[in-house]
């Protein structure tokens, strides 16, 4: 397979995680950024087979300078583990081993017992992938898969405790190297929605100006977003823009979007309140 070729799928596999602490495989699909968005829910559902999702459990925030308040990381981590363990739940984060992906990964092999059938997706950049040729010409066999070492803003490693990874692959490098991953998610939730009616929630750890995309894109489709108010960076800022209508000096540049994902949620508000909801 190659991309840009006549297939929508471009690799798959099964990675063997080596160097970890514990014996780990995950599935990964490569799929170029115009994949239909049916070809891929076919994979997903008969290649993988992936139970029927009840709910979408989106986690999104900061990858780097992550540092989550101590009293708030059992409350974070058990509320996603129960949510998707009673839901039917599938749970999806960009895949990396950094912040709030690797926090999240940890969880839920600490809790395997109460969510040993919930998939754990990672949606991410292929380009992003430290050591992606470990991965490359797969064919559907095993490969043996490390990380390079230390994380960077344009690469990291695969976080080993998520289950499948969709890897979407763009073709391009450096500031470009993401963001089509975005849009292929997008268009899978909006299948998972319309094929078996489950919703997708959006929870907001931290962040960074990636993580206000996120939600901002997530608003414009009608997701209902949980923003982890006292966690700090983004979250908190935009909680207490939502309280007191007061962008923090350091989100200035992006008052626009704030202002969007308030307007967004007062019709919302406004909505409900005109059909007694």
């Amino acid at each position: 397979m190659s991309y840009g070729g006549a297939s929508p799928i471009i690799d798959y596999g099964v990675i063997n995680f080596v160097r970890n602490r514990r014996e780990a495989k995950a599935d990964f699909l490569r799929v170029g950024h115009t994949v239909p968005v049916h070809h891929l829910l076919r994979f997903l559902t008969k290649q993988w087979k992936l139970p029927d999702p009840g709910i979408i459990v989106q986690v999104t925030g900061s990858a780097q300078g992550f540092d989550l308040p101590p009293n708030l990381v059992t409350p974070i981590t058990e509320g996603i583990v129960e949510a998707a363990s009673v839901a039917e739940a599938w749970i999806i984060t960009g895949g990396f081993d950094a912040g709030v992906m690797s926090l999240v990964g940890s969880a839920v092999a600490r809790w395997k017992h109460k969510c040993d059938n919930t998939p754990l997706l990672g949606v991410g950049s292929w380009r992003g992938v430290q050591n992606k040729e470990m991965l490359e010409n797969a064919c559907g066999n095993r490969v043996s898969y490390h990380s390079a070492g230390k994380n960077t803003s344009r690469a990291a490693g695969l976080e080993p405790n998520h289950t499948q990874f969709l890897l979407v692959d763009n073709g391009q490098e450096g500031d470009k190297t993401f963001g089509a991953e975005l849009t292929v998610l997008e268009n899978l939730q909006k299948e998972l929605r319309n094929q078996y009616a489950a919703p997708t929630v959006l929870l907001v750890i931290q962040g960074g100006p990636g993580t206000l995309d996120t939600m901002l894109r997530a608003q414009r489709q009608g997701i209902v977003t949980v923003v982890a108010a006292d966690s700090g960076q983004f979250a908190s800022a935009m909680a207490n823009y939502m309280r007191t209508n007061e962008v923090d000096p350091d989100w200035k540049k992006q008052t626009r979007s704030f202002e969007e994902i308030k307007s967004i949620n007062e019709e919302w508000s406004a909505k409900d309140e005109r059909e007694g909801t």
